[in-house]
Protein backbone atom coordinates (compact mmCIF):
# COMPACT_ATOMS: atom_id res chain seq x y z
CA UNK A 1 0.00 0.00 0.00
CA UNK A 2 1.21 3.54 -1.41
CA UNK A 3 1.92 5.80 1.90
CA UNK A 4 0.33 8.87 1.09
CA UNK A 5 2.98 11.91 1.47
CA UNK A 6 1.94 15.74 2.08
CA UNK A 7 3.10 17.82 -0.80
CA UNK A 8 5.61 20.06 0.24
CA UNK A 9 7.12 23.73 -0.59
CA UNK A 10 10.52 24.11 -0.36
CA UNK A 11 11.80 27.46 1.12
CA UNK A 12 15.48 27.26 2.40
CA UNK A 13 16.54 24.67 4.83
CA UNK A 14 13.01 23.83 6.19
CA UNK A 15 9.71 22.35 4.31
CA UNK A 16 6.52 23.12 4.68
CA UNK A 17 3.62 21.12 3.78
CA UNK A 18 0.27 22.65 1.43
CA UNK A 19 -1.65 21.18 3.65
CA UNK A 20 -0.02 23.24 6.76
CA UNK A 21 -0.38 26.35 4.64
CA UNK A 22 -4.41 26.30 3.94
CA UNK A 23 -5.69 28.30 7.27
CA UNK A 24 -3.15 30.73 6.35
CA UNK A 25 -3.73 31.22 2.91
CA UNK A 26 -7.64 31.40 3.96
CA UNK A 27 -6.80 34.35 6.38
CA UNK A 28 -4.84 36.22 3.82
CA UNK A 29 -7.42 36.13 1.64
CA UNK A 30 -10.13 37.07 3.99
CA UNK A 31 -7.67 40.27 4.89
CA UNK A 32 -7.61 40.87 1.35
CA UNK A 33 -11.22 41.14 1.18
CA UNK A 34 -11.88 42.97 3.93
CA UNK A 35 -9.26 45.38 2.82
CA UNK A 36 -10.66 46.28 -0.82
CA UNK A 37 -14.15 46.74 1.09
CA UNK A 38 -12.96 49.46 3.42
CA UNK A 39 -10.43 51.27 0.40
CA UNK A 40 -14.05 51.56 -1.57
CA UNK A 41 -16.20 53.10 1.11
CA UNK A 42 -13.68 55.05 2.30
CA UNK A 43 -13.88 56.56 -1.02
CA UNK A 44 -17.40 56.46 -1.32
CA UNK A 45 -17.27 58.67 1.90
CA UNK A 46 -15.22 61.57 0.97
CA UNK A 47 -17.23 62.24 -2.53
CA UNK A 48 -14.26 60.94 -5.07
CA UNK A 49 -14.47 57.73 -6.84
CA UNK A 50 -12.48 54.66 -6.14
CA UNK A 51 -9.82 53.41 -9.06
CA UNK A 52 -9.05 49.79 -8.85
CA UNK A 53 -5.73 48.00 -9.74
CA UNK A 54 -6.48 47.37 -13.60
CA UNK A 55 -8.70 50.14 -14.24
CA UNK A 56 -8.56 53.31 -16.08
CA UNK A 57 -5.36 55.17 -15.11
CA UNK A 58 -4.59 58.14 -13.04
CA UNK A 59 -3.38 61.49 -14.96
CA UNK A 60 -2.83 64.97 -13.22
CA UNK A 61 -4.69 67.80 -13.50
CA UNK A 62 -3.78 71.59 -13.98
CA UNK A 63 -4.41 71.46 -9.52
CA UNK A 64 -1.46 68.89 -9.69
CA UNK A 65 -4.59 66.11 -8.03
CA UNK A 66 -4.47 62.93 -9.60
CA UNK A 67 -7.84 62.16 -11.40
CA UNK A 68 -9.54 59.37 -13.34
CA UNK A 69 -9.39 59.93 -16.96
CA UNK A 70 -12.69 61.35 -17.77
CA UNK A 71 -13.05 63.24 -14.73
CA UNK A 72 -12.84 66.69 -13.08
CA UNK A 73 -11.67 68.08 -10.29
CA UNK A 74 -14.35 70.40 -9.44
CA UNK A 75 -12.48 74.26 -8.71
CA UNK A 76 -13.57 76.44 -5.50
CA UNK A 77 -14.97 79.40 -6.20
CA UNK A 78 -17.49 79.73 -3.44
CA UNK A 79 -16.51 83.40 -1.43
CA UNK A 80 -15.51 85.39 -5.11
CA UNK A 81 -17.46 87.28 -7.35
CA UNK A 82 -20.23 85.52 -9.91
CA UNK A 83 -18.12 86.61 -13.23
CA UNK A 84 -14.98 85.09 -11.88
CA UNK A 85 -16.34 81.97 -11.10
CA UNK A 86 -18.29 81.82 -14.34
CA UNK A 87 -14.96 82.30 -16.34
CA UNK A 88 -13.32 79.45 -13.96
CA UNK A 89 -15.90 77.30 -14.80
CA UNK A 90 -16.56 77.67 -18.28
CA UNK A 91 -12.80 77.24 -18.63
CA UNK A 92 -13.07 73.57 -17.47
CA UNK A 93 -15.72 73.21 -19.53
CA UNK A 94 -18.73 73.07 -16.69
CA UNK A 95 -22.39 73.82 -16.76
CA UNK A 96 -23.64 76.41 -14.43
CA UNK A 97 -26.71 76.68 -12.46
CA UNK A 98 -27.32 79.96 -10.75
CA UNK A 99 -29.92 80.55 -7.68
CA UNK A 100 -30.07 83.82 -5.83
CA UNK A 101 -30.32 84.94 -2.17
CA UNK A 102 -31.91 88.60 -1.99
CA UNK A 103 -31.87 88.42 1.52
CA UNK A 104 -28.24 87.02 2.17
CA UNK A 105 -25.28 89.25 3.52
CA UNK A 106 -22.53 89.74 1.60
CA UNK A 107 -21.92 91.87 -1.40
CA UNK A 108 -24.58 91.41 -4.08
CA UNK A 109 -23.11 88.96 -7.07
CA UNK A 110 -20.90 86.80 -4.52
CA UNK A 111 -20.97 83.38 -4.72
CA UNK A 112 -21.80 82.06 -1.48
CA UNK A 113 -21.91 78.02 -1.65
CA UNK A 114 -21.67 76.06 -4.46
CA UNK A 115 -22.63 71.94 -5.35
CA UNK A 116 -20.76 70.04 -5.55
CA UNK A 117 -18.01 70.85 -3.39
CA UNK A 118 -14.70 72.13 -3.89
CA UNK A 119 -11.95 69.18 -4.89
CA UNK A 120 -15.29 66.43 -6.01
CA UNK A 121 -14.41 64.24 -9.45
CA UNK A 122 -17.59 64.91 -11.88
CA UNK A 123 -17.76 64.09 -15.00
CA UNK A 124 -16.41 66.51 -17.63
CA UNK A 125 -19.77 68.91 -18.43
CA UNK A 126 -21.48 68.54 -15.61
CA UNK A 127 -23.70 71.13 -14.19
CA UNK A 128 -22.23 72.73 -10.81
CA UNK A 129 -24.70 74.90 -8.88
CA UNK A 130 -24.34 78.67 -7.25
CA UNK A 131 -25.93 80.01 -4.81
CA UNK A 132 -25.21 83.68 -5.28
CA UNK A 133 -26.28 86.64 -3.09
CA UNK A 134 -28.80 89.59 -4.88
CA UNK A 135 -31.20 89.05 -7.25
CA UNK A 136 -31.44 87.99 -11.00
CA UNK A 137 -31.90 91.56 -12.00
CA UNK A 138 -29.31 93.22 -9.71
CA UNK A 139 -26.10 91.20 -9.36
CA UNK A 140 -23.27 89.38 -11.36
CA UNK A 141 -24.62 90.44 -14.44
CA UNK A 142 -22.24 93.15 -16.31
CA UNK A 143 -25.61 95.14 -17.51
CA UNK A 144 -25.83 96.17 -12.96
CA UNK A 145 -21.87 96.53 -13.02
CA UNK A 146 -22.57 99.10 -15.59
CA UNK A 147 -25.12 100.77 -13.38
CA UNK A 148 -22.86 100.53 -10.08
CA UNK A 149 -19.75 101.48 -11.83
CA UNK A 150 -21.55 104.74 -13.07
CA UNK A 151 -21.85 105.89 -9.19
CA UNK A 152 -19.02 105.05 -7.87
CA UNK A 153 -15.23 108.03 -8.86
CA UNK A 154 -16.91 108.94 -12.27
CA UNK A 155 -13.76 109.63 -14.61
CA UNK A 156 -11.21 107.48 -12.64
CA UNK A 157 -10.62 105.10 -15.08
CA UNK A 158 -9.67 105.57 -18.48
CA UNK A 159 -10.31 103.28 -21.47
CA UNK A 160 -8.89 103.93 -25.27
CA UNK A 161 -10.98 102.64 -27.78
CA UNK A 162 -9.33 102.46 -31.12
CA UNK A 163 -11.88 102.18 -34.09
CA UNK A 164 -9.48 99.88 -36.52
CA UNK A 165 -7.89 101.01 -39.67
CA UNK A 166 -8.82 104.53 -42.11
CA UNK A 167 -10.42 105.19 -45.10
CA UNK A 168 -6.47 105.70 -46.66
CA UNK A 169 -4.22 103.01 -46.37
CA UNK A 170 -0.34 104.00 -45.53
CA UNK A 171 1.69 101.05 -47.07
CA UNK A 172 5.00 102.46 -45.67
CA UNK A 173 6.69 100.29 -43.12
CA UNK A 174 6.93 100.39 -39.08
CA UNK A 175 8.68 97.69 -36.96
CA UNK A 176 6.17 95.18 -35.30
CA UNK A 177 7.70 96.69 -32.26
CA UNK A 178 10.47 99.06 -30.95
CA UNK A 179 13.97 98.12 -32.96
CA UNK A 180 11.82 95.02 -34.78
CA UNK A 181 13.90 94.02 -37.78
CA UNK A 182 10.65 92.72 -38.52
CA UNK A 183 7.96 95.22 -40.37
CA UNK A 184 4.60 95.72 -41.73
CA UNK A 185 2.93 98.54 -43.40
CA UNK A 186 1.82 101.38 -40.95
CA UNK A 187 -2.26 101.16 -41.54
CA UNK A 188 -4.33 99.73 -44.41
CA UNK A 189 -8.47 100.39 -45.11
CA UNK A 190 -8.95 96.53 -43.86
CA UNK A 191 -11.80 94.71 -45.51
CA UNK A 192 -15.10 95.70 -46.94
CA UNK A 193 -18.35 94.16 -46.53
CA UNK A 194 -18.91 91.16 -48.68
CA UNK A 195 -23.02 91.81 -49.20
CA UNK A 196 -23.01 95.61 -48.04
CA UNK A 197 -20.06 96.41 -49.42
CA UNK A 198 -19.39 98.81 -46.20
CA UNK A 199 -15.69 99.48 -45.69
CA UNK A 200 -14.77 98.01 -42.47
CA UNK A 201 -12.80 101.48 -41.22
CA UNK A 202 -16.33 102.47 -41.23
CA UNK A 203 -18.05 100.01 -39.61
CA UNK A 204 -15.58 99.81 -36.75
CA UNK A 205 -15.66 103.93 -35.93
CA UNK A 206 -19.98 103.26 -35.77
CA UNK A 207 -19.68 100.43 -33.28
CA UNK A 208 -16.84 102.20 -31.44
CA UNK A 209 -18.10 105.66 -31.18
CA UNK A 210 -21.49 103.37 -29.73
CA UNK A 211 -19.52 101.86 -27.31
CA UNK A 212 -17.90 104.93 -26.15
CA UNK A 213 -21.43 106.30 -25.35
CA UNK A 214 -21.81 103.36 -23.24
CA UNK A 215 -18.90 103.41 -21.44
CA UNK A 216 -19.19 107.17 -20.76
CA UNK A 217 -22.47 106.46 -19.58
CA UNK A 218 -20.93 103.87 -16.92
CA UNK A 219 -18.52 106.67 -15.71
CA UNK A 220 -15.67 105.54 -17.56
CA UNK A 221 -13.21 108.10 -18.92
CA UNK A 222 -12.92 107.32 -22.31
CA UNK A 223 -10.30 108.44 -25.76
CA UNK A 224 -10.76 107.22 -28.57
CA UNK A 225 -7.94 107.23 -31.14
CA UNK A 226 -9.93 108.42 -33.99
CA UNK A 227 -13.47 110.10 -34.96
CA UNK A 228 -13.47 110.37 -38.44
CA UNK A 229 -12.40 108.34 -41.10
CA UNK A 230 -9.71 110.82 -42.39
CA UNK A 231 -7.05 110.33 -40.65
CA UNK A 232 -3.32 108.59 -41.16
CA UNK A 233 -2.43 107.36 -37.46
CA UNK A 234 -0.22 103.99 -38.02
CA UNK A 235 -0.58 100.87 -35.29
CA UNK A 236 2.62 102.19 -33.26
CA UNK A 237 1.04 105.90 -33.06
CA UNK A 238 -2.26 104.44 -32.21
CA UNK A 239 -0.91 102.51 -29.15
CA UNK A 240 0.68 105.65 -28.41
CA UNK A 241 -2.30 107.51 -27.68
CA UNK A 242 -3.06 104.90 -25.21
CA UNK A 243 -0.13 105.01 -23.31
CA UNK A 244 -0.04 109.20 -23.32
CA UNK A 245 -3.72 108.61 -21.67
CA UNK A 246 -2.42 106.35 -19.16
CA UNK A 247 -5.59 104.04 -19.82
CA UNK A 248 -6.68 100.87 -17.59
CA UNK A 249 -7.57 98.97 -21.08
CA UNK A 250 -6.68 99.86 -24.48
CA UNK A 251 -9.63 98.34 -26.87
CA UNK A 252 -9.26 98.00 -30.79
CA UNK A 253 -12.71 97.35 -32.63
CA UNK A 254 -12.27 95.30 -36.00
CA UNK A 255 -14.34 92.90 -37.94
CA UNK A 256 -13.03 89.70 -39.57
CA UNK A 257 -12.51 88.28 -42.77
CA UNK A 258 -11.96 84.90 -44.43
CA UNK A 259 -11.91 83.03 -48.55
CA UNK A 260 -14.16 80.88 -46.69
CA UNK A 261 -17.37 82.85 -46.84
CA UNK A 262 -19.61 80.42 -44.11
CA UNK A 263 -16.51 81.41 -41.62
CA UNK A 264 -18.70 83.53 -38.89
CA UNK A 265 -17.86 84.09 -35.26
CA UNK A 266 -16.61 86.67 -33.00
CA UNK A 267 -12.91 86.12 -31.15
CA UNK A 268 -10.86 88.31 -29.37
CA UNK A 269 -7.19 88.74 -29.70
CA UNK A 270 -4.88 89.85 -26.77
CA UNK A 271 -0.74 90.17 -26.41
CA UNK A 272 1.42 87.48 -26.88
CA UNK A 273 4.14 86.93 -23.85
CA UNK A 274 7.07 88.02 -26.43
CA UNK A 275 9.77 90.87 -25.49
CA UNK A 276 7.55 93.72 -25.42
CA UNK A 277 3.93 92.47 -24.49
CA UNK A 278 5.30 89.83 -21.73
CA UNK A 279 4.28 92.64 -18.45
CA UNK A 280 0.49 93.20 -20.12
CA UNK A 281 -0.15 89.51 -21.69
CA UNK A 282 -1.74 87.98 -18.95
CA UNK A 283 -3.64 91.29 -17.88
CA UNK A 284 -4.96 91.04 -21.02
CA UNK A 285 -6.20 87.65 -21.71
CA UNK A 286 -8.43 88.20 -18.52
CA UNK A 287 -9.68 91.21 -19.95
CA UNK A 288 -10.13 89.58 -23.62
CA UNK A 289 -11.78 86.92 -21.65
CA UNK A 290 -14.08 88.87 -20.06
CA UNK A 291 -14.99 90.97 -23.35
CA UNK A 292 -15.10 87.30 -25.48
CA UNK A 293 -17.94 85.72 -23.35
CA UNK A 294 -19.96 88.89 -22.97
CA UNK A 295 -19.75 90.12 -26.55
CA UNK A 296 -20.76 86.06 -27.76
CA UNK A 297 -24.10 86.41 -24.70
CA UNK A 298 -25.12 89.48 -26.25
CA UNK A 299 -25.21 88.59 -29.61
CA UNK A 300 -25.77 84.97 -29.76
CA UNK A 301 -22.59 84.77 -31.96
CA UNK A 302 -20.43 81.56 -32.46
CA UNK A 303 -17.70 81.70 -30.32
CA UNK A 304 -14.32 81.70 -31.82
CA UNK A 305 -12.12 82.19 -28.47
CA UNK A 306 -9.49 84.52 -27.47
CA UNK A 307 -6.15 84.37 -29.10
CA UNK A 308 -2.57 85.68 -28.24
CA UNK A 309 -0.83 87.41 -30.82
CA UNK A 310 2.74 88.69 -31.29
CA UNK A 311 2.98 90.18 -34.36
CA UNK A 312 0.80 93.20 -34.31
CA UNK A 313 2.44 96.71 -33.42
CA UNK A 314 -1.13 98.00 -31.72
CA UNK A 315 -0.45 95.61 -28.60
CA UNK A 316 3.98 95.38 -29.38
CA UNK A 317 3.61 99.22 -28.59
CA UNK A 318 1.39 99.50 -26.15
CA UNK A 319 2.31 99.71 -22.28
CA UNK A 320 -0.98 98.93 -20.83
CA UNK A 321 -3.39 95.56 -21.11
CA UNK A 322 -5.01 95.47 -24.71
CA UNK A 323 -7.35 93.76 -26.07
CA UNK A 324 -8.49 93.66 -30.32
CA UNK A 325 -11.92 92.65 -30.82
CA UNK A 326 -12.99 90.81 -34.18
CA UNK A 327 -16.56 91.48 -34.14
CA UNK A 328 -17.41 89.14 -36.94
CA UNK A 329 -16.97 88.28 -40.86
CA UNK A 330 -17.36 90.78 -43.15
CA UNK A 331 -16.72 88.00 -45.95
CA UNK A 332 -19.87 86.23 -44.09
CA UNK A 333 -23.03 87.33 -45.91
CA UNK A 334 -25.26 87.32 -43.21
CA UNK A 335 -22.60 88.46 -40.60
CA UNK A 336 -21.83 91.33 -42.98
CA UNK A 337 -25.55 92.32 -43.03
CA UNK A 338 -25.69 92.42 -39.33
CA UNK A 339 -22.86 94.18 -38.19
CA UNK A 340 -24.20 97.32 -40.38
CA UNK A 341 -27.19 96.68 -38.53
CA UNK A 342 -28.10 99.40 -35.61
CA UNK A 343 -29.49 97.11 -33.95
CA UNK A 344 -27.10 94.35 -33.98
CA UNK A 345 -24.61 97.12 -33.11
CA UNK A 346 -26.16 97.48 -30.13
CA UNK A 347 -25.66 94.27 -29.00
CA UNK A 348 -22.10 94.20 -29.70
CA UNK A 349 -21.47 97.40 -28.18
CA UNK A 350 -23.30 96.84 -24.97
CA UNK A 351 -21.12 93.21 -25.41
CA UNK A 352 -17.80 95.09 -25.38
CA UNK A 353 -18.56 97.33 -22.74
CA UNK A 354 -20.14 94.57 -20.12
CA UNK A 355 -17.13 92.66 -20.82
CA UNK A 356 -14.51 96.00 -20.26
CA UNK A 357 -16.58 96.96 -16.80
CA UNK A 358 -16.50 93.57 -15.25
CA UNK A 359 -12.24 93.46 -15.88
CA UNK A 360 -12.78 96.98 -14.60
CA UNK A 361 -14.44 96.43 -11.80
CA UNK A 362 -11.89 93.30 -11.03
CA UNK A 363 -9.03 95.63 -11.01
CA UNK A 364 -10.30 98.39 -9.08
Amino acid sequence: MRRRQDLQLRSGPGTLSLTRMMPLLVAAGVLLVVGTVLVVLAARSSGRPSVAAGDVPAKQTTAGVATAVGNVEVPAVAGGALADARLMLDAAGFKIDVSYEEQAAGKPGTVLGQDPAPGVLVPAGSSIRLVVSGNNAGTGSPTATTVAMAAVKPQQLVVVIDPGHQARSDQTLEPVGPRSQVKKAKSTGGTTGVATHVPEYEMALQLSTNLAARLRKAGVKVVMTRTTNDVNLSNAERAAVANRAKADLFVRVHGNSSPDSAKAGVSTLFPAANQWARPYSLTSKQAALRVQRSVVSATGALDRGVEPRGDLAGFNYARLPSVLVECGFLSNPVEDRLLTSPHYQDKVAQGIADGVLAYLEQTR
